[in-house]
């Protein structure tokens, strides 16, 4: 654990006033995988994300979809 000097922390709740939150969804077709995730703010999208592959790329999709989405918010 990285406490204060980690990039990024999750808190699930339902009422955080100002702080971006991320809701997406997914689906499989003939082991390829489409991921659309947006970034919201106060209730309103900022930012959104779409990434597709191989079923078996996963974890890499994942780790872009981080890595895109701190570096929008760094750039913020």
């Amino acid at each position: 654990a990285m406490g204060s000097d980690a990039p990024m922390i999750l808190i699930e709740t339902k009422d955080f006033p100002s702080a971006y939150k991320l809701r997406g969804q997914y689906t499989v077709s003939d082991k390829k995988i489409l991921m659309k995730v947006n970034l919201f703010k106060d209730k309103a999208i900022v930012k959104s994300f779409e990434y597709s592959g191989n079923i078996s790329e996963t974890n890499a999709l994942n780790k872009k979809m981080t890595d895109d989405i701190l570096t929008y918010l760094k750039n913020k």
